[in-house]
């Protein structure tokens, strides 16, 4: 029975073990983890008209606008 019962507090210690390694791995992985990102500026990529041939924007409007492209890349080996 004291047998049966040191078996099974080794079993759970090494279920510990495993699942703490398994929680250190992927916190790594998450320190490693990198992004690309890039910031894009069109300038004065045209304007839109409306179908009585007037602007739909105001006079202050540049046409220049600003695009965020992001991907996460893969973690290094």
């Amino acid at each position: 029975m004291i047998l049966d019962e040191l078996i099974g507090i080794r079993e759970n210690e090494d279920s510990i073990r495993e699942i703490t390694s398994k929680l250190r791995k992927e916190m790594n992985d998450k320190t490693m983890q990198m992004f690309l990102r890039t910031t894009i500026c069109f300038k004065d990529i045209g304007r839109f008209e409306g179908k009585d041939k007037s602007l739909l924007y105001s006079d202050e409007y540049t046409g220049n606008h600003i695009a965020i492209f992001e991907c996460e890349l893969k973690s290094p080996p």
